[in-house]
């Protein structure tokens, strides 16, 4: 029987553990595989506990409508139940600043009323319709394109926050097109983000509410008991092993005659792979 070793026990990992696993149903003689994460559970940087009533997100909070991989791992994990749709209410956000509570408000002028922003942070900021777009198609971070677009002092104080929510990432180093490809259309396609979201506001009702904001429905979506519930789902489900509190050391190549990889991991001989998922953080 082959061999997958998936390196990485998120949401990532989980998930492509489980495409792996169905593959494996479809290959003669099966397919085994075998994830390993170094934590004590899996979930990555996916962290969800419960406080009484109360549920905290360490990690990132929900996922955009549109992530048809996100549905398809829910549906896989039988937790269609325990989806639940961003409220209208949510769409009023906060930051903290100076000790404070502080709203981010829909417009530049709002933004320094609110102490979010100074009167020339935000004067910047709504000069972005003037700033031209880039010429070549080169990758580029969250945060460089933020600073690009609305100036140095929005994207300091709002590209973090505005990241976290979703990704739980640094916008320094994620990138803009994997991350919020939206936000490039609004460049490539208007010229701008405030043209961009003009735009969006002159179309029909129906074209909107089919379109979301160009690629999908806008809406976000989470689960009841957090985002750490899907990938704790599918390594309950018990379809392949799950070894935690493993860490991999190293990633080798198997002789030439044997073929595949040898996965070298705490506490046990070599795991031969036929392929290995690396699903760790990038830095790993």
């Amino acid at each position: 029987m082959k061999r997958i070793v998936v390196i990485g026990g998120g949401i990532s990992g989980m998930s492509a553990a489980q495409a792996a696993w169905e593959l494996g149903g479809t290959i003669p003689g099966g397919l085994e595989v075998v994830v390993l994460e170094r934590e004590r559970e899996v979930g990555g940087k996916a962290r969800s506990q419960r406080d009484g009533d109360w549920l905290f997100e360490s990690g990132p909070s929900s996922v955009p409508g549109t992530e048809v991989a996100f549905d398809r791992m829910v549906r896989a994990a039988k937790l269609d139940a325990q989806r639940v749709a961003s409220a209208p209410e949510s769409a009023r956000r906060f930051i903290v600043r100076g000790g404070k509570l502080r709203e981010l408000a829909a417009t530049p002028l709002g933004l320094v009323k609110n102490g979010v922003l100074s009167p020339l942070g935000a004067l910047r900021l709504a000069g972005e319709r003037f700033v031209a777009g880039r010429a070549d198609a080169r990758d580029e971070s969250v945060y460089d394109f933020a600073r690009r677009r609305l100036g140095s002092e929005a994207a300091e104080r709002l590209a973090r926050p505005l990241v976290n929510g979703v990704w739980a990432g640094d916008p320094h180093k994620l990138s803009l097109p994997a991350a919020f490809p939206r936000l490039l259309e609004f460049e490539t396609r208007f010229g701008g983000l405030i043209r961009g979201v003009r735009e969006i506001a002159r179309m029909p009702q129906r074209e909107r509410e089919e379109a979301g904001t160009l690629s999908g429905p806008s809406q976000h979506t989470t689960l009841r008991d957090g985002l750490q519930s899907l990938p704790r789902a599918l390594a309950a489900a018990g379809n392949f092993p799950v070894r935690c509190g493993v860490s991999a050391r190293a990633v080798v190549r198997a002789p030439k005659e044997k073929g595949g990889w040898f996965v070298h991991a705490d506490g046990g001989e070599p795991l031969h792979a036929e392929a290995v998922v690396l699903a760790g953080e990038a830095w790993a």
